[in-house]
């Protein structure tokens, strides 16, 4: 009898002891969820206070999470948790459209106590959808409405990628100035045509778009404008501007639209093919070059042993790659063929001692640079000639 009672009682204890997670609820306050700002305020309310955290999945997979309390209902809290949705979780949905989210509650025991279900309206800003491309230097193109595919926000920046884009026909400097108009059905309070290096351009492999934008703004706040557009007859706008090249690559043309929150939008509308940098000189008579050969170009050159007196027969050796078009050496141009073998000698008048041989190098947009190849000149030793000047005249 002794026994049956000590185990009620233990029984009794064990059970006082276990919370009853069936009085916790997850209380959703939000009913829509801007992809701008992608965020979700809930509450946990219960009988009991009971620390854990919130899980945020989506099709499995944990996109947010953050430390919750449980509250009495009569006082619970709201907590807002921010959440990230990728690229590929947003390419079926449009705007007006609702999603799916799960909610889980978890211990510090990593135990599952809730798993709630919540379906919410995916509220999207508004986007200019572009209808036609026109300007200098490149290809125009009408956009069709299936053409404006994905989307992706990061931070305070929306990325739509089309299918169709305008292409440069050639390969442009800063010299040259490209006229852009866009066609688009909504016109935002503020819009920049500008161009960055695309991703695929491996000459800038340090920034991504995004750190391009904020520091192209930041330097050049001018460039923000809301005043060169025009409305046409069938309700749509013009958006326009002359920009310049100032990359080299592949160098994306972009419709950068801003809202009344600062939220950005960045369209693809064209790629271009810049040259704008200079070539490179290598002082030696061997090097590689793995570089965008359009518009890039590497001189690799030296010289070799050579003997004699002024002017000297000097022997170069080396290597031309990319977009190379002009080698001079000491302000005379020389021959050569891009991939193959430099060799050639040149008549030069060197002094005693320290010596510049000058280097300049075009390329096919006229992009310049000039060094020198350094040649130092030894002091000849005396030598003695002995002259036979007896001279035998055979009759």
């Amino acid at each position: 009898m002794t026994k049956k009672i000590n185990l009620l009682i233990i029984l009794l204890l064990v059970l006082n002891s276990c919370t009853n997670y069936d009085d916790l609820e997850i209380v959703v306050k939000s009913k829509s969820i801007s992809l701008a700002d992608q965020k979700i305020q809930i509450a946990l309310v219960g009988k009991e206070k009971l620390d854990g955290e919130i899980r945020i999945k989506f099709d499995e997979d944990i996109i947010g999470k953050g430390d919750i309390e449980s509250h009495l209902d009569s006082e619970y809290k709201d907590y807002e948790l921010n959440f990230n949705l990728i690229e590929s979780d947003l390419s079926s949905v449009k705007n007006g459209n609702k999603i799916s989210l799960n909610l889980v509650f978890i211990n510090e025991q990593e135990k599952v106590k809730i798993d709630k279900k919540v379906t919410l309206k995916v509220k999207f800003p508004p986007i200019s959808k572009i209808k036609k491309i026109t300007g200098k230097n490149f290809e125009s193109i009408e956009i069709n409405e299936s053409d404006l595919q994905t989307q992706l926000w990061k931070n305070k920046i929306r990325m739509i990628e089309p299918k169709q884009i305008a292409e440069s026909k050639t390969i442009l400097n800063s010299s040259n100035e490209i006229f852009v108009a866009v066609e688009v059905d909504t016109l935002f309070e503020k819009h920049i045509i500008g161009r960055f290096p695309v991703s695929e351009n491996s000459i800038y492999d340090d920034e991504n778009l995004e750190d391009y934008l904020i520091k192209d703004l930041k330097e050049s706040p001018e460039k923000i404008k809301s005043d060169y557009s025009e409305k046409l007859d069938n309700g749509n706008f013009i958006i326009k501007d002359t920009i310049k090249v100032s990359y080299s690559g592949n160098i994306g043309l972009y419709l950068i639209n801003i809202d009344g929150n600062n939220n950005y939008f960045i369209q693809q509308i064209g790629i271009l093919k810049g040259d704008d940098s200079s070539p490179v000189f290598n002082n030696r008579s061997w090097c590689s070059f793995n570089g965008d050969s359009e518009v890039q170009g590497q001189v690799c050159l030296d010289t070799k042993e050579f003997y004699g007196y002024n002017p000297h027969n000097v022997p170069f050796v080396g290597k031309a790659f990319g977009d190379i078009s002009k080698i001079y050496i000491d302000k005379k141009s020389v021959p050569f063929k891009i991939g193959e073998e430099i060799y050639f000698k040149k008549r030069i008048y060197l002094d005693g001692g320290y010596n510049r041989i000058s280097v300049k190098i075009v390329d096919k947009k006229g992009n310049i640079t000039e060094s020198f190849i350094p040649v130092t000149m030894e002091r000849m030793n005396n030598t003695n000639i002995d002259i036979d000047n007896e001279i035998n005249i055979d009759n």
